[in-house]
């Protein structure tokens, strides 16, 4: 991420690296990190606009949903995404204002007490019934 612009990029074979003079002994004043990778897409700064999907379906690596639990597993992972990013102060305030946003569209809440409540309740169960269905009908 570009702390200043907020532009993500996802990168495949990203590796972090080191630069400073010849001869000379690293420190903090004459040391460049940067990164490098393989492959990568350079998304913006207005996440409301990109296709997590298409990008996830393209180059992630395949869901292995086996049943209810993992399902809400999953969840609770989306919700503490949503809910790190929309706390951290490296975030511009817009896109942490958009995570919260997503996280009350997704989940009907921001707050973790009341998801936890609901996760247990099943409400959030349906996506797990429409997934398998979605797979069913793939086979």
């Amino acid at each position: 991420m570009d702390m200043k612009s907020g532009s993500l990029t996802i990168a495949l074979g990203a590796t972090e690296y080191k630069r400073y003079p010849k001869d000379e002994k690293p420190t903090k004043d004459n040391t460049t990190i940067g990164v490098s990778w393989e492959h990568g897409i350079y998304l913006g700064s207005t996440l409301s606009t990109t296709n997590f999907k298409a990008c996830k379906r393209e180059y992630g690596t395949p869901e292995k949903i086996e049943d209810i639990y993992d399902y809400r597993a999953k969840l609770k992972q989306k919700f503490y995404f949503y809910q790190d990013m929309s706390k951290d102060d490296d975030v511009p305030k817009k896109l942490q204002n958009d995570f919260l946003h997503q996280m009350y569209e997704d989940f009907g809440t921001i707050e973790e007490d009341c998801f936890y409540d609901r996760l247990e309740d099943g409400k959030y169960d349906e996506g797990f019934k429409e997934r398998q269905v979605k797979e069913e009908k793939s086979r």
